[in-house]
């Protein structure tokens, strides 16, 4: 941007984002599946989501975690070049290494969640610890950031905090998914991200009139560590246990069709005595 300006930039970066079909398109899932999961769940909803608590915790959650998130986005360049008087091209090489450690991080955690699970551990515990101590560690070091008058340790805690802050990445998914099961993934999902998404119109201009009416960045910092905190906090006390809701009668769970039938034959069975 610095040598050929904003406009070819964008350009190039929106080409250049059509790149990802090539590996999607040849190692894509399938979809060869021989035993689909027939369910009738035609009289659940987007209401059906709504009725439960873990949901609207997943909507406040990943809300929360959308406001840093959108922080950096929109933000990080000015306050680099403004407050921390760094050269755009310095901007730049800042700002690429904080999201490609919390690139980094995010595939470690993913990894190491997956792993302890694989063990035996409770998903429950595994996924809420990595998503909350993520969300607390990151907003801390933003706030220590933040308020460092020397620029390179601000600079390092401002990488630890967006390294930190992709620990808790790849859990808010993979809880929103394992609540709803297949049948409503989709549902729940959209529902989460589309409340979630709000962060990114309310975020960037509630960091502009803080930055306006203070002077300096400290309390929008500030404010975006307090929002992901309250966010750790919706996932350890709003969100139930990260296991699948049992959606009406015809719940089949985690469990295979014929899992289900093979229960079904099972329980009548002992009830009529056989």
């Amino acid at each position: 941007m610095g040598r050929f300006g904003w406009r070819p930039f964008f350009i190039g970066l929106g080409f250049g984002s059509f790149l990802w079909l090539i590996p999607w398109f040849r190692w894509m899932p399938r979809g060869h599946s021989t035993e689909p999961v027939h369910t009738d769940h035609s009289h659940i909803g987007i209401l059906e989501v709504l009725r439960q608590r873990s949901a609207w915790g997943t909507c406040v959650a990943n809300f929360c975690v959308n406001w840093p998130l959108y922080l950096l986005l929109t933000w990080l360049p000015f306050y680099l070049v403004q407050e921390r008087h760094f050269s755009l091209s310095t901007t730049a090489k800042i700002g690429g290494a904080a999201f490609l450690l919390k690139a980094l991080s995010s595939i470690t955690s993913g990894w190491f969640a997956d792993t302890w699970i694989s063990k035996g551990a409770s998903p429950t515990l595994v996924r809420k610890s990595f998503v909350c101590a993520g969300l607390i560690i990151s907003g801390v070091l933003f706030l220590i950031s933040a308020g460092t008058s020397a620029s390179t340790p601000s600079v390092v805690l401002l990488l630890g905090g967006t390294a930190c802050f992709g620990l808790s990445s790849p859990h808010g998914p993979a809880i929103i998914q394992t609540l709803a099961g297949q049948e409503l993934a989709g549902t729940w999902t959209g529902l989460v991200y589309f409340v979630a998404n709000f962060a990114g119109i309310v975020a960037p201009v509630a960091t502009g009139f803080v930055v306006d009416r203070s002077g300096h960045f400290f309390w929008a910092f500030a404010l975006a560590a307090g929002i992901a905190w309250i966010g750790a906090a919706a996932y350890l006390w709003i969100v139930g246990p990260i296991k699948q809701v049992v959606w009406g009668e015809q719940s089949p769970c985690l469990s295979a069709p014929g899992q289900v039938v093979s229960e079904r034959a099972s329980k009548a069975t002992k009830r009529s005595g056989g």
